[in-house]
């Protein structure tokens, strides 16, 4: 690895290993304990056929490449307005409708829960349970995998803020006076775990080569911190007018995470749940 890192997250992809965030440095306090300081925010691609790890890029930058690619997909530019029509369709006009959230994926308790003294327990497998649900009322709409991810990161952004937050989160690296810095082992702990989950429908095959349709998780990666951004640019504290979702009280947050029914049965939440400070403690009943 080019990168010395550790507490980072890997991901296996296309027959590629995946490294992404971690922390490259500990500062020592005077208390004797040590604190992670210098988050890495290179994403590293492991070849196992040549035994090299390479530098694909650095997670604040190059975030538009799928965003490029998806929007080409829908017929629409990068700032949403419509194309001309195309005479023909060409391979990318299906590569959005080919993926799909499996929550089934995500088995792993460490890669699917996230814990963080600021904020609630979040599983990341049943916001994806709890998408799935909300689109399979009406499956005559077709959803595509930017709407999925967007719509499972919104879950699980209520999942995790106190119901009396105040504070305005953001992943940008210049803060504002009044802004508070989201912490970076969270997001590349969520682009992570998401990534597991996503996968081609059983049908793809059929609409073009599988192997040209195939993203890379360093794509799949910025896409998602895009959408972690945009969901907390209108979180409830950022945008007061209208709000991409709502802060949820303690009995809603353990309804939601007991969406998971194979995470209660194998015991993944710890009686009581932990809750941030103020937040205070349900049980979660199997």
């Amino acid at each position: 690895m080019n990168y010395a890192r550790y507490d980072h997250s890997l991901v296996a992809a296309n027959g590629k290993l995946y490294a992404i965030g971690g922390f490259q440095n500990t500062e020592k306090r005077g208390n004797g304990a040590f604190l992670a300081i210098n988050f890495c925010d290179v994403i590293e691609k492991y070849d196992p056929l040549t035994n090299e790890w390479k530098t694909v890029r650095e997670n604040s930058a190059h975030r538009h490449d799928i965003k490029k690619r998806l929007s080409q997909i829908e017929g629409k530019t990068l700032d949403g307005e419509p194309k001309q029509k195309r005479a023909k369709k060409d391979k990318l006009e299906t590569v959005n409708d080919m993926y799909q959230l499996n929550p089934s994926l995500l088995t792993d308790q460490n890669d699917s829960l996230i814990l963080h003294p600021d904020f609630r327990l979040g599983n990341i497998r049943a916001a994806a349970i709890e998408c799935g649900i909300l689109y399979n009322r009406n499956r005559s709409v077709s959803h595509g995998i930017d709407d999925m991810i967007r719509k499972t990161v919104v879950f699980l952004m209520a999942q995790l803020f106190k119901h009396d937050n105040t504070r305005k989160y953001t992943t940008a690296r210049k803060l504002k006076p009044e802004m508070t810095k989201f912490p970076e082992q969270i997001f590349a702990k969520i682009a992570a775990g998401m990534i597991k989950l996503i996968e081609m429908k059983p049908n793809a095959a059929i609409k073009g080569s599988e192997t040209d349709m195939k993203i890379p998780a360093d794509q799949w990666a910025q896409l998602i911190y895009d959408e972690i951004e945009h969901v907390l640019e209108n979180s409830p504290t950022r945008n007061k007018t209208k709000p991409i979702f709502k802060y949820i009280n303690d009995e809603d947050h353990i309804r939601n995470l007991k969406l998971d029914l194979q995470a209660v049965e194998n015991n993944w939440f710890p009686s009581p749940v932990p809750f941030a400070k103020g937040g205070g403690a349900k049980r979660v009943a199997s």
